[in-house]
Formats: structure tokens, sequence, C-alpha cells
């Protein structure tokens, strides 16, 4: 999470969003130097949020763990995009027939703690510095299951969509793309979600400071552009991908974790 208060510009591992626009714009070197260290600054905040499970990662990660383990029953590659310090991936991971890991995230910070994190995963790692939209598009080796997270709302309708398309080609046969992200109710509006998302954080947050809450809610009025699950199923349909499965939703209504097999 990347949050401007300044300038209200939305960073999350690849693309920069201004307030009001539905453009995403592509990243120069002098600006991802200047949001990567955004990033490393308010990893705290985002450590904090994990901290409290205010986001679900420890139900998240569970279901994924017994999806992994069910679904993939020989060795299997595992890129991790937007990875953080892979924290809840490595517990995902372990016990897995996992045997090559990738994570991609654009700051150096979580990077150095992925490593540290994923240290006792007995497989072949890599760990690869970029923005998650970036590398897909250039991305040519292939894998078995893809995951992206708390990443992919960050895009518009049409980069969402166009994600999609390139990660499809890049999975082996059987192989499943996975996304936890919030998501709008079925028929809701962006202004909708936003208004009952807030309430939800005032209620329930109550670990954060106020100069917290400002934060969170400057990055999810500029940043924040969830689907509904039916219309990401619809876009993993035109990419090609064989069927969607919502693995989970947490019970506040806000998350889910869907599964795109191809």
């Amino acid at each position: 999470m990347i949050v401007d208060g300044g300038a209200q510009l939305c960073y999350k591992r690849g693309t920069m969003h201004h307030p009001g626009s539905h453009k995403s714009h592509r990243l120069q070197d002098g600006d991802t130097a200047s949001i990567q260290a955004f990033f490393d600054a308010q990893w705290t905040l985002y450590q904090k949020l994990m901290r409290n499970d205010y986001l679900f990662h420890t139900e998240v990660y569970a279901v994924l763990h017994r999806f992994l383990k069910s679904h993939f029953t020989k060795p299997y590659s595992f890129l991790d995009l937007g990875c953080g310090d892979a924290a809840f991936s490595s517990k995902a991971l372990h016990g897995t027939l996992v045997s090559h890991y990738e994570g991609v995230d654009l700051s150096e910070v979580a990077l150095a703690l992925a490593r540290k994190n994923m240290a006792s995963l007995t497989t072949e790692k890599k760990f690869t510095e970029g923005n998650f939209h970036e590398d897909i598009a250039k991305r040519k080796t292939p894998a078995d299951a893809i995951l992206i997270g708390l990443s992919l709302h960050h895009l518009h309708t049409d980069g969402k969509a166009d994600f999609m398309k390139r990660c499809h080609p890049l999975l082996r046969p059987g192989g499943v793309f996975f996304v936890f992200d919030p998501f709008c109710a079925e028929g809701e509006t962006r202004d909708a979600y936003v208004k009952r998302w807030l309430v939800h954080i005032d209620k329930t947050w109550k670990d954060l400071t106020p100069a917290e809450i400002i934060l969170v809610r400057d990055h999810i009025l500029s940043c924040d552009f969830p689907e509904s699950v039916s219309t990401e199923a619809g876009f993993a349909k035109k990419a090609g991908f064989a069927r969607t499965e919502t693995l989970w939703k947490s019970p506040d209504g806000f998350y889910g974790l869907l599964a795109f097999i191809a």
C-alpha cells in the first residue's frame, strides 16, 4: 500500500493513479524510485494491518494451502506477484509439493524480508525486483500457479481484463491463477462500495491511530477500483480460463479468494 497524502498519488506494486482519473500511468524511472521510497516508509503500517489480521491473511492463506495440497499432486512452480514479505505465502507453501518459488515486488525492503521468510522452504527460489504489471507483460517462463494478492483492484477495468489475458498463456495445463482481493457486491457502484468500506474501517480497525486511518482512507479513495466476482469471472472466461472457483469470502463481505483454472 502506498499513499501520498499530499499529491494524492497511489501506487500498488506496478501502477500509479490520480484520483478522479480512470487511467493507469506507466511508471518512469524517477517515479519508480520515489514511489518505492514511499512504499518502504509505509511498510510498517501494512505490517500492522496484517498483524491485526484486518485483511484476513490468516484465513485466506490457510485456504490457499489446502487448495495447493489437493490440486497439485506433482511438483509445481509458484509465481507470487506483489509478494511483499512473503510471510503468509511461506506458510501456504510449506507442506506442499512446490518445487520452484518466485516472488516479485518493487520494494527492496519487502524482498529482503521475503528472503528471510522463505529461507526455511527447501525449494528453488528467486526474488525479482519490479512491478507486477510490467513483469507479466514481458515474462516468458511458464508457471503452474500464479498468485496476486491485494493488488489487482488497483488496476482499472480494462487493465484487469488485459492482465488476465497475459496470465493465461503463462500457465501450464491445469494451472491456476489466484486472486486475493476486495470485491464489490453484485450491482454495487464504486461510490457505494467506498462508503460501505469507510464505515467498516471506522467501526473495526480500532488499533490504528487517527493519522493511519487518514492514510488508509486516502488510499481507498484514490486507488481502490474493485470489481464484482461475476465481472472478474467474465474477464477470466474471455481470457481463456476454463472455470472460476470462489475458494473463500470474508465474513464482512469485502474480500475474496478466487481461483481461475486454466
